[in-house]
């Protein structure tokens, strides 16, 4: 751990960020795919003091136990890799702090500070608020438990997906979710009438998170995840699955992932198939858009919003 990382034993640590106010969303998401806890940006009622001028509180959650350590480890890696490929002088630096929370603390902690949203039809829920919530009749309600999920579709880039699903997905598709995470999207996507979902990502804990949410979702006889990067998938699909094109590709990774990995992406989409290629920031999209090109992939349109870039388009044959 870093030298202001207390050793957690039995307590839960939070680790908090100052991070400038355009990169909050980003780096919550960060924290909370490294820890597989959830995040919170803003103030709490535990601050002693106030953010840095112009920078607001991120934090998010190591559990206790012997895994504790490498998570910090994790934490500090990612924000340092996050740093250099933004290559944005406002995120020069970001140094996470971290301190033990007591039993008191942790009890119910989520549920101060959670708060349902939709996008557009996707209404996103914890199990205990939905019978407090105002739903829609043709709400597809998608339950999570924020304390354990991470990506919970806040992010800009998560959100442009979530839409371009309900704008484009047909009863019956075959979905795959490159980077998976929480499993956010494919659950989403099948709630949304998928006929199946099959997400991969390099971080073991991911499916830990994503089988649950799954789960609590009933659509966990639709949703497959396994670790895996491109390569291992690859080898993965061609061996014994039926499906090695999809009608659906998504993509939610980082900016250099997408670059390195645009001809994996590519040799996925299905004839008539489509994607959506997110978590590109501004400052990269002409390498992104290059590689898709390059690729064999179509750009039918480009949706930008705030500092994220998502591509949505065909495989061009």
């Amino acid at each position: 751990m870093t030298p202001d990382s207390p050793e957690a034993g039995d307590a839960w640590l939070e680790v908090r960020v100052a991070v400038p106010q355009a990169w909050t969303e980003t780096v919550a998401t960060v924290l909370t795919e490294t820890t597989g806890t959830g995040s919170v940006i803003g103030p709490v009622a535990e601050d002693r003091d106030t953010a840095p001028d112009g920078t607001e509180w991120v934090r998010t959650y190591v559990a206790p136990g012997a895994e504790a350590a490498s998570a910090c480890e994790r934490v500090t890696r990612r924000l340092e890799d996050l740093v250099a490929a933004a290559e944005d002088s406002e995120l020069a630096v970001l140094h996470p702090a971290m301190r033990r929370l007591d039993d008191s603390e942790w009890v119910d902690y989520w549920k101060r500070f959670w708060r349902p949203f939709r996008v557009r039809r996707v209404a996103i829920v914890t199990p205990e608020q939905r019978p407090t919530v105002a739903l829609r009749d043709d709400d597809v309600v998608l339950l999570l438990e924020p304390g354990r999920a991470f990506g919970t579709g806040r992010h800009a880039t998560t959100r442009t997906c979530l839409l371009a699903l309900q704008d484009r997905l047909q009863p019956n598709d075959r979905v795959l979710d490159c980077g998976s995470g929480s499993g956010v999207l494919s659950v989403a996507a099948a709630k949304l009438g998928a006929r199946s979902c099959f997400g991969f990502d390099i971080e073991s804990y991911a499916i830990t998170v994503a089988e649950p949410l799954a789960r609590a979702n009933g659509v966990d006889d639709r949703c497959r995840f396994v670790t895996a990067g491109f390569d291992d998938v690859g080898a993965i699909l061609d061996d014994g699955d039926a499906t090695t094109e999809f009608d659906v590709v998504l993509a939610n990774i980082f900016w250099d992932v997408l670059e390195a990995h645009a001809t994996d992406i590519a040799k996925r989409v299905a004839d008539d198939g489509w994607y959506a290629v997110s978590g590109c920031p501004k400052t990269h999209i002409d390498r992104v858009e290059r590689a898709l090109l390059d690729a064999g992939l179509s750009i039918e349109t480009l949706d930008v919003r705030g500092n994220w870039a998502t591509f949505l388009g065909r495989r061009e044959r």
